[in-house]
C-alpha cells in the first residue's frame, strides 16, 4: 500500500517537472514527436504523426514494459496536451492564467480597501485554487481509439513538439472548484444530479457569499465549458463523470463592472486541466448530505419542465397569461374548442424575449353578418394578433417578468394588456399578473397608471376606423384586476395540473350567450404526449367543459435527412504534376457531382509569383456558399498540381460574377488533413477570404483552360401549389390547388427568358362576392380585389418576361424586364441596387410601368394602368441576430403613396419568418375593413421537405384582410436575393 502511494507522488512531481520544463522549452525549434505517457513511457517519432499510430503505439509499449491491460483504461477521460513545439501554444495558456491571477488579485485589493474581509477572502481563495492546479494546453480534444481509427476528424496529425498523453484508470471522483470553502475531489454518486451536489454545500454553508446561485459550469478537460442551472428555480437533470469539473464561479453582478465574463475565462482555463497535487476529498458534511439527497427517477429535476400553452395559443395556463416564453425558435399551431368560442392560434418565439402570434376565433352562437346573401349561415369569425415582451429574467429571488397584449391590432373583441410575474419553485411554477381590458373586467384591483394620469381611469370602447389598427389610447387603461394561478409538474411524465384565477368576469364578452361565471376559477390537465404534440382538458368557470391540442416543433432545430454525396478525402500527393496535366473535365463533373457548382470554366493567372487557378462557377444546390467552396476545394485540391498557390471561386448569380473566394492551398490543406491544432476539418471556412468579383475576361483571353463560351440549354419544371385564405364572410378557408408548368431560357450571357402557366384542379373561389359589378363607387382603383374573377380560370398564363442584367460595378447593380409579370398585372419595368460586400446595409430602386391584365388569363390588357415603384433600403440588424428590416418609399398600385415596412427573422435551419405592413395615405375609411394592408409570411429551405440539397424555398403568405389599397406589384426577379452571397442571409 505505501509503495504504490509512494508511486503515485512520484508520478505527480514528475508531471510538475515535465510540465514546467517542456513549456520553457517552447522557443527551441523540434524535429521529432516526442510523447510521455502517464510519466511511465516516453516514445519518440522521427517526423509528423497520425492520433492513432501514437495510440496504438503507446498500448503496444503499455502491455510489453508494464505489463497492464489496456481494458483499464478510462478513455472519456483520456486527454493528450501538447506542450512545446512549433504550433503549441501552451506558453499562451501560462500567460492567460497569470493574466487571470492578476485581475483576482486586484479584485482582493479592491475588497480590502473597503475592509470587506470575507468578500476578499472568497477571491483569494479561488485565486489559490488556480494557482496550485497545473493547466496543460490539449488542442486535440478528448483521444478516443476506435475513432481515430475511422475518421479523420479525430485522428488529428502531431507536428513536431513534446506532448504528454494520459492514459487513466476510472477514478471514483470529480473535481468541485470555484466560490465554495469545501473544494476538491468530489465522490461520484450513481443518479446524482448537479444540483444535488452543490445542494451539499449550500446546506452545509460552506459556499461565498458571492457564489452564483442559479449557475454553474460543467467542464470535461479538453472540452468546450458549458453553463448548467442547478437552482431551485431552473435547475436540469445534468450528471457528472469521473474527471469531470464543476466550477462555480461569481455573482457577477456583485463585481464592479470590468469584471464581467470572468467566469468564463476561468471556465476556459479548467478546460486545460491537467492535475492538481493539492485536491483533497470533499469535506464528510457536504458528502453525506450529497449522498442522502439523490433525486429518484420521477423527481422533478429529471422531468420535461418547458412551459405549456394557454388557450390562446401564448406560453400560458388557460384563460390567463404567464410571463413565461418559449425556447426561441419554438412554433405552435394550438386549437381549443369550448362551448361560446373555437379557436385557432399560431405562436412563434421570435426572439428569446419576444412571443408573437395570430389567431382566429369562430363564434357558434354569431353569424358574419345579418345578410344570408352575403356570408350565408357562416359563424362570426374574428381575427388577431398577440404579443408578450420579457421584461426582466427569472432569477434567485426576482421572478420572471413580462408584458403583454392580446388582439391589440384586431378587432378588438377579445382585447387585453397585462403585466405577469412568474417564479418556480421546484415542480410549481406560480403566476401573478395584473390586467386590463378584457382580462381586468372583474375591477377588483386599483389601475395603478390611473393614480399617474387620469387618462388612464376610463377605457374607450368600441373600434376606431375599420379595425387592425392598434389602439393605442385603450392600452392598459380602465377597470383592471388581479389574476393568477400555478401550474404543477406531477410525478407522471409529462402531466400537468393547472390552477387560475382569472380576472375576466366576461361581461364584454359578445358570444351571443351568457357568459356569467359560476366561479372565477379553473383547473385544467395538460399531457406532453410526445415532444410535439399536447393535449388539454379543463374546466372553465365551474361549469364549462374545454379541450385543445398543441403542435409544435422548433424552426431553429429543424432538419432532414440527406442523400449527399461524402466529402472528397484529400489524399497525400494530388494526381497531376502540372497544369497540362489536370483532367477538366473530370474536375468539372466531379465539382458537380459534390452538388458544390454547375456551369464550371477555368483561367489560371499569375499575381506577383503566386499561381492562381480561377473558376467561374454558377450555384448549384448547396445552401451554403461556404461547404460549395469546400466541396469544390477538396476536388481542386487532390487533381492540381502542388504549385497551385490558390484556388479562386468566382461565384456567378444569372451568370453575373457577385463574389470571389480565394482559397490559400496549403493552409486549406491543413484544415483538411487535420494537421492544425484546436481546430478539425470542420472549421476549414476560417482560411476563406471573400473578395469583390473579378471581372469574367473575353472568351479570347488565353488564360482560359477549360470551358469554351456558354452555351443555353432550356429548362422545363412542374410543381404543385396551393393558394389559401382564411377568415373571410363567406367562408372560412378560400384555396386553390393547382400545379404551375414553368421553363426558362438564356438568350444570351445578360438576358434571359423564364415564363410559367398554371393549371387549376380544384378551388372554391366561385363564393367568392367581391364580383365586377358588385360596388361602382369604390374610392380606389381595384388593383386586388377582383380576386374572383382571376381565380375561376382551369388555365392561365402566370408570367412570361424577358430579363436582361447588368453589373455597372463592382457593388452597382441592375436589370431591365418586360412582359407579364404576375396573375394580375403585366408592363415594364426595371432596379438597380447598391450593394457593397459583406455589409449590412443595401439600397434598391425600382420602377414600373404596369398594365392590369384581362381575367381570362391569357395576354389580353384591361384599361388601367399605373406607375409603380419605390426606394428600399434592407438592413440587417447587428443588436438582433439573424434579423433584416427592410423599408420602402414610394408608389403602390392604387397610385397611393407611402411606406412598405418588413420585419424578418432567420432562424438556424434557414427557415424565415417575417411581418409586414404598408402604410399609405389611403385613410382607413377609404381602405375599408382592416384599415392597412399588413401580414405575415414564413420562407422555408426546400432541403428541409426535401431529401436532396436544394437552395429553392417555399414561401407562403398569411394576409388578415387584402383590400385594394398598399398593394405592391409581384415581381419574379428581384435584385436583392440575387445578389445575396455578397452578404449572406437567405443562402446558409
Amino acid at each position: 500500500m505505501v509503495t504504490k502511494m509512494m508511486e503515485k507522488i512520484f508520478a505527480v512531481l514528475l508531471t510538475c517537472v515535465a510540465l514546467t520544463s517542456y513549456a520553457q522549452e517552447n522557443a527551441d525549434e523540434y524535429t521529432t514527436v516526442k510523447v510521455i505517457v502517464n510519466d511511465n513511457i516516453t516514445m519518440e517519432f522521427s517526423r509528423d504523426v497520425r492520433l492513432d499510430v501514437v495510440l496504438n503505439t503507446a498500448l503496444d509499449q503499455w502491455e510489453r514494459e508494464l505489463g497492464l491491460e489496456p481494458l483499464d483504461i478510462y478513455w472519456p477521460n483520456a486527454r493528450l496536451s501538447m506542450l512545446a513545439g512549433g504550433r503549441s501554444e501552451h506558453t499562451e495558456l501560462e500567460a492567460k492564467r497569470d493574466e487571470v491571477l492578476a485581475e483576482l488579485g486586484t479584485l482582493t485589493s479592491y475588497f480590502l480597501d473597503r475592509n470587506d474581509r470575507e468578500r476578499a477572502a472568497q477571491v483569494a481563495s479561488l485565486r489559490e485554487q488556480l494557482s496550485s492546479m497545473l493547466v496543460a494546453w490539449q488542442p486535440f480534444g478528448t483521444p478516443e481509439l476506435g475513432a481515430s481509427r475511422l475518421f479523420i476528424e479525430n485522428n488529428p496529425r502531431l507536428a513536431p513538439g513534446i506532448y504528454h498523453l494520459t492514459l487513466p484508470e476510472r477514478e471514483p471522483y470529480f473535481y468541485v472548484y470555484g466560490l465554495t470553502k469545501s473544494y476538491g475531489k468530489q465522490r461520484i454518486y450513481s443518479q446524482q444530479t448537479v444540483r444535488g451536489y452543490l445542494f451539499g454545500h449550500e446546506e452545509n454553508d460552506v459556499l461565498w457569499p458571492d457564489a452564483d446561485m442559479s449557475y454553474a459550469y460543467h467542464v470535461h478537460p479538453a472540452e468546450q465549458p458549458k453553463e448548467v442551472p442547478w437552482a431551485v428555480y431552473n435547475a436540469e437533470a445534468v450528471h457528472l463523470m469521473p474527471g469531470d469539473i464543476l466550477f462555480l464561479g461569481f455573482e457577477e453582478s456583485n463585481l464592479p463592472s470590468r469584471y464581467e465574463g470572468i467566469n468564463a475565462q476561468i471556465a476556459e482555463l479548467y478546460k486545460h486541466f491537467w492535475h492538481d497535487p493539492s485536491a483533497q476529498f470533499m469535506d464528510n458534511r457536504v458528502e453525506a448530505t450529497v449522498e442522502g439527497r439523490i433525486p429518484d427517477v420521477f423527481h422533478w429535476e429529471r422531468l420535461d419542465m418547458e412551459p405549456t400553452r394557454s388557450n390562446y395559443g401564448v406560453i400560458g395556463l388557460m384563460q390567463t397569461p404567464t410571463a413565461r416564453m418559449a425556447e426561441m425558435g419554438e412554433a405552435a399551431f394550438n386549437y381549443t374548442d369550448m362551448e361560446e368560442y373555437r379557436r385557432y392560434n399560431f405562436t412563434l418565439q421570435v426572439l428569446p424575449w419576444l412571443e408573437a402570434g395570430g389567431f382566429y376565433t369562430q363564434i357558434p352562437n354569431r353569424l358574419y353578418s345579418g345578410s344570408e346573401g352575403f356570408s350565408g349561415r357562416n359563424v362570426l369569425t374574428d381575427k388577431g394578433f398577440n404579443v408578450k415582451f420579457r421584461l426582466w429574467e427569472e432569477s434567485e429571488y426576482i421572478p420572471e417578468i413580462s408584458l403583454g397584449m392580446r388582439d391589440f391590432a384586431g378587432t378588438g373583441l377579445f382585447s387585453d394588456e397585462y403585466i405577469a410575474a412568474s417564479k418556480r419553485w421546484g415542480p410549481l411554477d406560480f403566476t401573478l399578473g395584473i390586467g386590463f381590458g378584457r382580462l381586468g373586467t372583474s375591477d377588483n384591483f386599483i389601475n395603478p397608471f390611473c393614480e399617474v394620469s387620469d387618462s388612464y381611469c376610463d377605457r374607450t370602447s368600441g373600434l376606431s376606423g375599420s379595425g387592425g389598427i392598434p389602439e393605442l389610447d385603450s392600452w392598459f387603461t380602465g377597470p383592471a384586476a388581479i389574476f393568477g394561478g400555478v401550474e404543477y409538474q406531477t410525478p407522471f411524465p409529462g402531466l400537468r395540473v393547472k390552477l387560475e384565477y382569472e380576472g375576466n368576469d366576461y361581461s364584454r364578452d359578445r358570444s351571443g350567450v351568457d357568459m356569467t361565471p359560476s366561479s372565477p376559477v379553473n383547473i385544467g390537465l395538460n399531457y406532453r404526449v410526445t415532444d410535439y404534440f399536447d393535449i388539454q382538458f379543463g374546466v372553465e368557470r365551474g361549469d364549462i367543459f374545454s379541450i385543445g391540442f398543441t403542435l409544435r416543433t422548433n424552426l431553429n432545430t429543424l432538419s432532414q435527412v440527406k442523400i449527399t454525396p461524402d466529402r472528397v478525402e484529400a489524399i497525400e500527393s494530388p494526381r497531376a504534376r502540372s497544369l497540362d496535366d489536370v483532367r477538366w473535365n473530370y474536375v468539372s463533373r466531379m465539382t458537380e457531382a459534390q452538388f458544390a457548382f454547375s456551369g464550371m470554366r477555368v483561367m489560371t493567372d499569375s499575381v506577383n509569383g503566386e499561381e492562381i487557378v480561377r473558376a467561374y462557377v454558377n450555384p448549384l444546390r448547396t445552401r451554403d456558399s461556404d461547404e460549395a467552396v469546400e466541396r469544390a476545394s477538396r476536388v481542386f485540391l487532390n487533381e492540381l498540381p502542388e504549385s497551385v498557390d490558390t484556388y479562386e471561386f468566382v461565384q456567378q448569380e444569372s451568370l453575373m460574377p457577385v463574389l470571389t473566394t480565394r482559397v490559400p492551398v496549403e493552409d486549406f490543406r491543413a484544415y483538411v488533413q487535420n494537421e492544425v491544432p484546436d481546430r478539425s476539418p470542420s472549421d476549414v471556412s476560417e482560411v476563406f477570404e471573400r473578395d469583390e468579383p473579378v471581372m469574367r475576361p473575353g472568351d479570347d483571353d488565353e488564360r482560359w483552360v477549360y470551358g469554351g463560351p456558354y452555351s443555353f440549354k432550356p429548362t422545363f419544371g412542374f410543381a404543385p401549389f396551393l393558394d389559401q385564405d382564411f377568415g373571410s364572410p363567406e367562408t372560412f378557408q378560400f384555396y386553390q390547388l393547382g400545379v404551375n408548368v414553368f421553363g426558362s431560357t438564356w438568350l444570351d450571357e445578360q438576358t434571359f427568358v423564364n415564363g410559367q402557366i398554371g393549371i387549376n384542379v380544384v378551388n372554391n373561389f366561385h363564393k367568392y362576392n367581391f364580383t365586377v359589378d358588385a360596388f361602382d363607387d369604390l374610392p380606389l382603383p381595384r388593383v386586388r380585389t377582383y380576386v374572383r374573377e382571376y381565380m375561376l380560370n382551369d388555365v392561365w398564363l402566370n408570367s412570361m418576361q424577358i430579363t436582361r442584367m447588368h453589373q455597372f460595378s463592382e457593388s452597382f447593380y441592375g436589370m431591365a424586364y418586360a412582359g407579364i409579370f404576375e396573375r394580375m398585372y403585366g408592363g415594364v419595368g426595371g432596379e438597380v441596387m447598391w450593394r457593397p460586400l459583406d455589409s449590412r446595409l443595401a439600397v434598391g430602386l425600382d420602377v414600373n410601368w404596369v398594365k392590369q391584365r384581362d381575367f381570362n388569363g391569357a395576354f389580353g390588357f384591361r384599361d388601367y394602368s399605373t406607375t409603380t415603384g419605390f426606394l428600399t433600403g434592407y438592413y440587417q440588424m447587428p443588436w438582433l441576430e439573424d434579423t433584416m428590416l427592410q423599408v420602402g418609399a414610394g408608389r403602390f398600385l392604387a397610385g397611393d403613396t407611402g411606406a412598405a415596412i418588413q420585419l424578418q427573422k432567420r432562424f438556424d435551419s434557414g427557415v424565415i419568418v417575417g411581418a409586414f405592413a404598408n402604410l399609405t395615405n389611403v385613410s382607413s375609411e377609404e381602405y375599408g375593413e382592416g384599415s392597412f394592408t399588413k401580414g405575415v409570411f414564413i420562407s422555408i429551405p426546400f432541403d428541409l421537405i426535401s431529401v436532396l440539397p436544394s437552395r429553392e424555398r417555399v414561401n407562403a403568405n398569411w394576409i388578415p384582410l387584402s383590400r385594394d389599397g398598399g398593394q405592391q406589384l409581384q415581381r419574379s426577379t428581384a435584385l436583392y436575393p440575387l445578389t445575396d452571397i455578397r452578404a449572406p442571409y437567405f443562402q446558409r
